[in-house]
Protein backbone atom coordinates (compact mmCIF):
# COMPACT_ATOMS: atom_id res chain seq x y z
CA UNK A 1 0.00 0.00 0.00
CA UNK A 2 2.98 2.17 0.82
CA UNK A 3 4.90 1.94 -2.30
CA UNK A 4 1.23 2.34 -4.63
CA UNK A 5 0.94 5.69 -2.53
CA UNK A 6 4.37 6.46 -3.44
CA UNK A 7 4.69 5.57 -6.94
CA UNK A 8 0.96 7.63 -7.30
CA UNK A 9 2.32 10.36 -5.45
CA UNK A 10 6.13 10.20 -7.94
CA UNK A 11 3.27 10.34 -10.97
CA UNK A 12 1.79 13.67 -9.92
CA UNK A 13 4.71 15.07 -9.13
CA UNK A 14 5.86 14.43 -12.34
CA UNK A 15 2.96 15.85 -13.94
CA UNK A 16 2.89 18.76 -11.94
CA UNK A 17 6.36 19.72 -12.84
CA UNK A 18 5.18 19.09 -16.31
CA UNK A 19 2.76 21.11 -16.15
CA UNK A 20 4.83 23.66 -14.35
CA UNK A 21 7.25 24.00 -17.09
CA UNK A 22 5.38 23.56 -20.33
CA UNK A 23 1.99 24.45 -20.30
CA UNK A 24 2.73 28.62 -20.36
CA UNK A 25 1.11 31.01 -18.35
CA UNK A 26 -2.49 30.27 -16.57
CA UNK A 27 -4.01 33.44 -18.29
CA UNK A 28 -4.03 34.84 -22.18
CA UNK A 29 -4.86 38.79 -22.22
CA UNK A 30 -3.52 39.26 -25.56
CA UNK A 31 -6.43 41.20 -28.01
CA UNK A 32 -7.73 39.37 -30.91
CA UNK A 33 -7.45 40.64 -34.27
CA UNK A 34 -10.44 39.00 -35.70
CA UNK A 35 -13.55 37.00 -34.87
CA UNK A 36 -11.78 33.90 -36.34
CA UNK A 37 -9.29 34.17 -33.86
CA UNK A 38 -11.15 35.53 -31.40
CA UNK A 39 -13.47 31.78 -31.29
CA UNK A 40 -9.27 30.20 -31.49
CA UNK A 41 -9.01 32.17 -28.64
CA UNK A 42 -11.78 30.74 -26.69
CA UNK A 43 -11.21 27.10 -27.03
CA UNK A 44 -7.44 28.43 -25.78
CA UNK A 45 -8.57 29.64 -22.60
CA UNK A 46 -11.06 26.92 -22.06
CA UNK A 47 -8.09 24.63 -22.46
CA UNK A 48 -6.27 26.13 -19.98
CA UNK A 49 -8.60 26.36 -17.55
CA UNK A 50 -9.28 22.53 -17.64
CA UNK A 51 -5.28 22.37 -17.23
CA UNK A 52 -5.89 24.47 -14.10
CA UNK A 53 -8.15 22.01 -12.94
CA UNK A 54 -6.36 19.67 -12.23
CA UNK A 55 -5.07 21.61 -9.61
CA UNK A 56 -6.76 21.04 -6.13
CA UNK A 57 -8.51 24.54 -5.52
CA UNK A 58 -6.15 24.99 -2.49
CA UNK A 59 -2.94 25.07 -4.80
CA UNK A 60 -4.00 27.21 -7.68
CA UNK A 61 -2.86 30.25 -6.99
CA UNK A 62 0.85 28.76 -6.28
CA UNK A 63 0.43 26.85 -9.56
CA UNK A 64 -0.34 29.98 -11.56
CA UNK A 65 2.44 31.59 -9.86
CA UNK A 66 4.68 28.53 -10.68
CA UNK A 67 3.82 28.54 -14.38
CA UNK A 68 4.49 32.27 -14.49
CA UNK A 69 8.19 31.58 -12.77
CA UNK A 70 8.69 28.58 -14.78
CA UNK A 71 7.73 28.97 -18.52
CA UNK A 72 9.73 31.98 -19.38
CA UNK A 73 12.95 29.66 -18.17
CA UNK A 74 11.46 26.79 -20.23
CA UNK A 75 10.76 28.49 -23.44
CA UNK A 76 14.17 30.26 -23.87
CA UNK A 77 15.61 27.13 -23.30
CA UNK A 78 13.13 25.70 -25.89
CA UNK A 79 13.70 28.60 -27.69
CA UNK A 80 17.19 28.20 -28.26
CA UNK A 81 17.52 24.50 -29.00
CA UNK A 82 14.97 24.25 -31.43
CA UNK A 83 15.45 28.21 -33.33
CA UNK A 84 19.38 25.92 -33.67
CA UNK A 85 17.69 22.75 -35.19
CA UNK A 86 16.19 24.83 -38.16
CA UNK A 87 17.75 26.56 -40.86
CA UNK A 88 15.39 29.99 -40.44
CA UNK A 89 18.36 31.73 -39.57
CA UNK A 90 19.73 32.15 -42.68
CA UNK A 91 16.13 32.02 -44.72
CA UNK A 92 14.96 34.92 -42.70
CA UNK A 93 18.22 36.84 -42.85
CA UNK A 94 18.72 37.29 -39.17
CA UNK A 95 21.25 35.38 -36.40
CA UNK A 96 20.66 32.43 -34.32
CA UNK A 97 20.81 34.40 -31.34
CA UNK A 98 18.37 36.97 -32.55
CA UNK A 99 16.28 34.16 -33.82
CA UNK A 100 15.99 32.39 -30.58
CA UNK A 101 15.16 35.88 -28.63
CA UNK A 102 12.10 36.57 -31.35
CA UNK A 103 10.97 33.17 -30.46
CA UNK A 104 11.27 33.12 -26.82
CA UNK A 105 9.40 36.69 -26.80
CA UNK A 106 6.66 35.20 -29.03
CA UNK A 107 6.51 32.51 -26.52
CA UNK A 108 5.68 35.02 -23.88
CA UNK A 109 3.32 36.94 -25.06
CA UNK A 110 0.83 34.10 -26.92
CA UNK A 111 1.88 31.08 -24.50
CA UNK A 112 2.89 29.16 -27.78
CA UNK A 113 5.46 26.68 -27.06
CA UNK A 114 8.51 27.43 -29.62
CA UNK A 115 9.08 24.34 -31.42
CA UNK A 116 5.29 24.78 -32.18
CA UNK A 117 5.57 28.39 -33.31
CA UNK A 118 8.56 27.82 -35.37
CA UNK A 119 7.21 24.08 -36.35
CA UNK A 120 4.01 26.29 -37.87
CA UNK A 121 5.77 29.57 -39.39
CA UNK A 122 4.69 32.03 -36.87
CA UNK A 123 7.22 34.16 -37.40
CA UNK A 124 7.77 33.70 -41.18
CA UNK A 125 6.27 36.89 -43.27
CA UNK A 126 2.75 35.87 -43.83
CA UNK A 127 2.67 33.03 -41.70
CA UNK A 128 -0.72 32.33 -39.42
CA UNK A 129 -1.53 34.01 -35.79
CA UNK A 130 -0.70 32.53 -32.76
CA UNK A 131 -4.54 31.77 -32.03
CA UNK A 132 -4.51 29.65 -35.06
CA UNK A 133 -3.84 26.26 -34.21
CA UNK A 134 -4.49 24.50 -30.41
CA UNK A 135 -1.81 23.42 -29.25
CA UNK A 136 -0.01 20.09 -27.93
CA UNK A 137 -0.49 20.52 -24.50
CA UNK A 138 -3.73 22.53 -24.39
CA UNK A 139 -5.48 19.86 -27.05
CA UNK A 140 -3.93 16.74 -24.28
CA UNK A 141 -5.90 18.71 -21.31
CA UNK A 142 -8.87 19.91 -23.08
CA UNK A 143 -9.49 16.34 -24.64
CA UNK A 144 -8.92 15.00 -21.21
CA UNK A 145 -11.99 17.06 -20.10
CA UNK A 146 -13.94 16.19 -22.71
CA UNK A 147 -13.54 12.16 -22.43
CA UNK A 148 -14.81 10.91 -19.03
CA UNK A 149 -12.57 8.69 -16.70
CA UNK A 150 -14.41 5.79 -16.84
CA UNK A 151 -13.68 5.68 -20.77
CA UNK A 152 -10.04 6.44 -20.91
CA UNK A 153 -8.98 3.87 -17.68
CA UNK A 154 -11.18 1.23 -20.43
CA UNK A 155 -8.93 2.58 -23.53
CA UNK A 156 -5.52 2.44 -21.58
CA UNK A 157 -5.60 -0.90 -20.42
CA UNK A 158 -4.33 -2.20 -23.55
CA UNK A 159 -5.07 -5.76 -22.66
CA UNK A 160 -8.48 -4.94 -21.71
CA UNK A 161 -9.30 -2.93 -24.70
CA UNK A 162 -7.67 -5.83 -26.65
CA UNK A 163 -10.20 -8.13 -26.08
CA UNK A 164 -12.84 -4.94 -26.07
CA UNK A 165 -12.26 -4.95 -29.89
CA UNK A 166 -11.57 -8.83 -30.93
CA UNK A 167 -15.25 -8.92 -29.43
CA UNK A 168 -16.11 -6.23 -32.14
CA UNK A 169 -14.00 -8.46 -34.92
CA UNK A 170 -11.51 -5.54 -34.87
CA UNK A 171 -8.30 -7.53 -34.85
CA UNK A 172 -5.54 -6.91 -32.22
CA UNK A 173 -2.45 -8.23 -32.33
CA UNK A 174 -2.40 -11.17 -30.49
CA UNK A 175 -1.28 -11.85 -26.51
CA UNK A 176 1.02 -14.34 -25.10
CA UNK A 177 1.21 -13.90 -22.49
CA UNK A 178 -0.21 -11.65 -19.65
CA UNK A 179 2.08 -10.76 -15.89
CA UNK A 180 1.19 -8.90 -12.68
CA UNK A 181 2.16 -9.14 -8.80
CA UNK A 182 5.16 -11.50 -10.00
CA UNK A 183 2.48 -13.71 -11.43
CA UNK A 184 1.56 -15.38 -15.29
CA UNK A 185 -2.15 -14.82 -15.51
CA UNK A 186 -2.38 -17.35 -18.31
CA UNK A 187 -0.86 -20.67 -19.09
CA UNK A 188 2.63 -20.57 -19.96
CA UNK A 189 4.34 -22.82 -22.36
CA UNK A 190 7.96 -20.92 -22.31
CA UNK A 191 9.47 -22.90 -25.52
CA UNK A 192 5.91 -22.19 -27.45
CA UNK A 193 5.59 -18.37 -26.14
CA UNK A 194 8.82 -17.21 -26.23
CA UNK A 195 10.29 -19.23 -29.28
CA UNK A 196 9.80 -16.01 -31.86
CA UNK A 197 10.75 -12.18 -31.90
CA UNK A 198 8.93 -10.59 -28.99
CA UNK A 199 7.38 -7.34 -27.87
CA UNK A 200 6.88 -6.97 -24.11
CA UNK A 201 5.66 -3.42 -23.20
CA UNK A 202 3.79 -2.23 -20.01
CA UNK A 203 -0.19 -3.09 -20.39
CA UNK A 204 -0.77 0.57 -19.06
CA UNK A 205 1.42 3.45 -20.40
CA UNK A 206 1.27 5.54 -24.26
CA UNK A 207 4.15 6.89 -26.67
CA UNK A 208 6.21 3.58 -26.55
CA UNK A 209 7.58 4.19 -22.83
CA UNK A 210 8.18 0.80 -21.75
CA UNK A 211 8.12 -1.01 -24.79
CA UNK A 212 11.11 -4.09 -25.67
CA UNK A 213 11.79 -5.88 -28.33
CA UNK A 214 13.24 -9.27 -28.18
CA UNK A 215 15.03 -10.98 -31.19
CA UNK A 216 15.27 -14.55 -31.38
CA UNK A 217 19.01 -14.97 -32.49
CA UNK A 218 20.60 -18.20 -31.92
CA UNK A 219 18.24 -19.91 -29.10
CA UNK A 220 18.75 -16.40 -27.69
CA UNK A 221 16.35 -13.48 -27.08
CA UNK A 222 18.47 -10.50 -27.30
CA UNK A 223 17.52 -6.98 -26.23
CA UNK A 224 20.20 -3.94 -25.86
CA UNK A 225 23.15 -6.16 -24.96
CA UNK A 226 21.09 -8.95 -22.81
CA UNK A 227 21.01 -12.28 -24.47
CA UNK A 228 18.83 -14.49 -22.37
CA UNK A 229 17.48 -18.26 -22.69
CA UNK A 230 13.15 -17.90 -22.97
CA UNK A 231 13.44 -19.16 -19.61
CA UNK A 232 15.29 -16.77 -18.28
CA UNK A 233 13.31 -13.95 -20.04
CA UNK A 234 9.91 -15.48 -18.82
CA UNK A 235 11.57 -15.52 -15.27
CA UNK A 236 12.77 -11.48 -15.61
CA UNK A 237 8.80 -10.57 -17.30
CA UNK A 238 8.13 -12.17 -14.05
CA UNK A 239 9.83 -10.32 -11.42
CA UNK A 240 9.60 -7.39 -13.22
CA UNK A 241 5.65 -7.47 -13.23
CA UNK A 242 5.75 -6.60 -9.67
CA UNK A 243 2.49 -4.99 -7.41
CA UNK A 244 0.80 -1.96 -9.79
CA UNK A 245 2.57 -3.07 -12.87
CA UNK A 246 1.23 -5.84 -15.87
CA UNK A 247 3.19 -6.35 -18.34
CA UNK A 248 1.99 -8.22 -21.69
CA UNK A 249 4.25 -10.27 -23.99
CA UNK A 250 3.11 -10.29 -27.65
CA UNK A 251 4.72 -11.10 -31.24
CA UNK A 252 6.71 -8.78 -32.76
CA UNK A 253 5.23 -8.80 -36.66
CA UNK A 254 6.32 -8.28 -39.82
CA UNK A 255 5.28 -5.44 -42.57
CA UNK A 256 3.52 -5.86 -45.75
CA UNK A 257 5.13 -6.05 -48.37
CA UNK A 258 3.92 -2.86 -50.04
CA UNK A 259 5.78 -1.29 -46.72
CA UNK A 260 8.73 -3.17 -46.41
CA UNK A 261 10.93 -0.19 -47.95
CA UNK A 262 10.14 1.57 -45.30
CA UNK A 263 9.91 -0.74 -42.19
CA UNK A 264 13.99 -0.74 -41.84
CA UNK A 265 13.74 -2.71 -38.03
CA UNK A 266 10.85 -2.22 -37.04
CA UNK A 267 7.17 -1.75 -38.18
CA UNK A 268 5.43 1.18 -39.81
CA UNK A 269 2.09 2.17 -38.50
CA UNK A 270 -0.82 3.97 -39.99
CA UNK A 271 -2.25 6.39 -37.33
CA UNK A 272 -5.36 7.83 -37.49
CA UNK A 273 -8.45 9.62 -35.83
CA UNK A 274 -12.01 8.96 -35.29
CA UNK A 275 -14.39 11.46 -34.30
CA UNK A 276 -17.55 11.18 -33.02
CA UNK A 277 -19.73 13.79 -32.40
CA UNK A 278 -22.55 14.78 -29.56
CA UNK A 279 -25.10 13.20 -31.80
CA UNK A 280 -23.34 9.96 -32.30
CA UNK A 281 -22.21 10.20 -35.70
CA UNK A 282 -18.73 8.93 -36.36
CA UNK A 283 -16.48 9.75 -38.91
CA UNK A 284 -12.58 9.26 -39.71
CA UNK A 285 -10.04 12.50 -39.04
CA UNK A 286 -6.85 12.72 -40.52
CA UNK A 287 -4.44 9.99 -41.00
CA UNK A 288 -1.08 9.67 -41.71
CA UNK A 289 1.49 6.85 -42.47
CA UNK A 290 4.46 6.75 -40.34
CA UNK A 291 8.30 4.75 -40.36
CA UNK A 292 10.25 4.29 -37.37
CA UNK A 293 12.89 6.40 -36.86
CA UNK A 294 16.20 5.23 -38.14
CA UNK A 295 17.52 1.83 -35.85
CA UNK A 296 14.75 1.84 -34.14
CA UNK A 297 11.45 -0.90 -33.67
CA UNK A 298 8.74 1.55 -32.88
CA UNK A 299 7.08 4.47 -34.50
CA UNK A 300 6.65 7.14 -32.53
CA UNK A 301 7.76 10.22 -34.20
CA UNK A 302 9.72 8.98 -37.26
CA UNK A 303 9.15 10.05 -41.25
CA UNK A 304 5.57 10.20 -42.53
CA UNK A 305 2.69 11.16 -45.27
CA UNK A 306 -0.40 11.96 -44.97
CA UNK A 307 -3.15 9.68 -46.26
CA UNK A 308 -6.46 9.58 -48.05
CA UNK A 309 -9.12 8.64 -45.82
CA UNK A 310 -11.55 8.18 -48.69
CA UNK A 311 -9.55 5.29 -50.08
CA UNK A 312 -6.63 5.10 -48.28
CA UNK A 313 -3.68 6.18 -51.03
CA UNK A 314 -0.97 7.22 -49.54
CA UNK A 315 -0.55 10.48 -50.62
CA UNK A 316 2.66 12.97 -52.26
CA UNK A 317 4.32 15.47 -50.11
CA UNK A 318 2.60 18.25 -48.70
CA UNK A 319 4.61 22.23 -49.62
CA UNK A 320 5.97 22.39 -46.08
CA UNK A 321 6.74 19.01 -46.24
CA UNK A 322 8.87 19.67 -49.17
CA UNK A 323 10.56 23.01 -47.51
CA UNK A 324 10.54 22.12 -43.42
CA UNK A 325 11.02 23.89 -41.28
CA UNK A 326 13.19 20.94 -39.27
CA UNK A 327 14.73 18.03 -41.34
CA UNK A 328 12.89 15.49 -41.97
CA UNK A 329 13.44 12.58 -44.78
CA UNK A 330 10.70 11.82 -46.74
CA UNK A 331 8.67 8.55 -47.99
CA UNK A 332 8.67 8.90 -51.03
CA UNK A 333 8.98 5.61 -51.97
CA UNK A 334 5.45 4.76 -50.75
CA UNK A 335 3.94 7.60 -52.24
CA UNK A 336 0.46 6.29 -54.47
CA UNK A 337 0.63 2.82 -52.78
CA UNK A 338 -2.96 2.15 -51.18
CA UNK A 339 -3.07 0.69 -48.29
CA UNK A 340 -4.58 -2.81 -48.09
CA UNK A 341 -7.80 -3.60 -47.10
CA UNK A 342 -9.04 -0.22 -46.39
CA UNK A 343 -12.92 -0.08 -46.17
CA UNK A 344 -12.82 -3.14 -44.00
CA UNK A 345 -10.25 -1.63 -41.83
CA UNK A 346 -12.14 1.84 -41.84
CA UNK A 347 -14.92 0.34 -41.16
CA UNK A 348 -14.51 -1.53 -38.32
CA UNK A 349 -12.61 1.59 -36.74
CA UNK A 350 -15.85 3.25 -37.08
CA UNK A 351 -18.19 0.84 -35.91
CA UNK A 352 -15.80 0.10 -32.82
CA UNK A 353 -16.04 4.04 -32.33
CA UNK A 354 -19.74 3.96 -32.67
CA UNK A 355 -20.17 1.13 -29.74
CA UNK A 356 -17.58 2.69 -27.21
CA UNK A 357 -19.18 3.11 -24.16
CA UNK A 358 -19.42 6.40 -22.65
CA UNK A 359 -17.86 9.76 -23.65
CA UNK A 360 -15.29 9.90 -25.93
CA UNK A 361 -15.16 12.52 -29.11
CA UNK A 362 -12.15 11.34 -30.45
CA UNK A 363 -9.69 8.23 -30.52
CA UNK A 364 -6.48 7.34 -31.69
CA UNK A 365 -5.71 4.38 -33.51
CA UNK A 366 -2.55 2.67 -34.66
CA UNK A 367 -3.14 0.16 -37.14
CA UNK A 368 -0.70 -2.62 -38.47
CA UNK A 369 -0.49 -3.89 -42.16
CA UNK A 370 1.19 -7.44 -42.62
CA UNK A 371 1.46 -10.01 -44.82
CA UNK A 372 -1.80 -11.30 -43.38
Amino acid sequence: MIRKAARLLRSRLRLGLWMLTCCGFPWRTQPTASPQSSTALTVRRAALASLLARWPKRLRLAACIGMCMAWPLASLWDAWSNARATTLSARLGMSLPRLACRVWLHALRHSVPPVEALAYRQLQPGGPGPDAWLYGNEFFFLARDLTDEQTMRGCSDKHAFAQWCAALGVPTIPTLALATNQTWLTPLDVERTFGNDLLVKPVNGSQGVGIEVWRLREGRLRHQGQALLPAELAEQIRHQASHGRALMVQPFLRPHPLLAVIAGNGMPALRIITLRSPSGRVELGPAMLQAPLPGQEISQSGSYLLVDTACGRVLPPAPWQRDPVFAFPLLADVTGVILPDWDAISGRLLHAHAELPGRAPLLGWDVLFTDQ
